[in-house]
């Protein structure tokens, strides 16, 4: 019976190599087939190869978990399914938080993305302020990063934001914040 288990069970490597290729059949379902339910059932599957991946070695596949959260919780807000999109976004985030702390080069952008998906679920789920406060928390962390780009990406979202709502004066402090980001984007050209 041991050499049978032993035959049966796949190593790290193959498993690694296996949740690869269905992250890229899920990957191909959604982009380019618009098949979201193919998609689903090929990222659940290579989800579940990740969390066992990172529960072996969490240095090697803690950030492919994260990595799989966030694309389920991108899937499940475009199928509407904000509960379960929100559930699998504070995945990420928990993971994206930890591994920053740890290598801040390394995981902010990606930490930074997380936020941004968290708080345009949130202005989806109409809760302003707090949408509002994650895209800040974003806005900020692009900043204090020198991501000139996105954080000017961020403000043009929050300005809309806060014109919609009628917070007159945020809409426009996030406007001069975006031109002057403008204006150093165009410097640099």
């Amino acid at each position: 019976t041991y050499v049978l288990s032993a035959q049966n069970h796949k190593d790290s490597n193959e498993e690694a190599e296996e949740e690869e290729a269905l992250f890229n059949a899920g990957l191909l379902y959604k982009d380019e087939l618009d098949d979201y339910i193919n998609a689903e059932k090929h990222w659940l599957r290579a989800l579940e190869i990740c969390e066992r991946l990172a529960k072996e070695d969490p240095a090697k596949y803690s950030g492919e978990l994260a990595v799989a959260c966030n694309n389920m919780g991108s899937l499940y807000r475009n199928l509407g399914q904000y509960d379960k999109a929100e559930e699998y976004y504070l995945r990420a985030l928990e993971i994206r938080e930890y591994l920053a702390k740890e290598n801040p080069e390394k995981y902010n952008e990606r930490l930074v993305m997380t936020i941004c998906n968290l708080g345009l679920l949130s202005l989806i789920n109409e809760k302003i302020e707090k949408g509002c406060e994650q895209l800040c928390r974003a806005f900020e962390m692009c900043n204090k990063n020198g991501n000139k780009r996105k954080a000017a990406e961020i403000c043009k979202l929050l300005v809309k934001v806060y014109v919609q709502s009628g917070d007159e004066e945020n809409a426009k402090k996030f406007a001069q914040e975006a031109e002057r980001l403008r204006k150093e984007l165009n410097e640099k050209k």
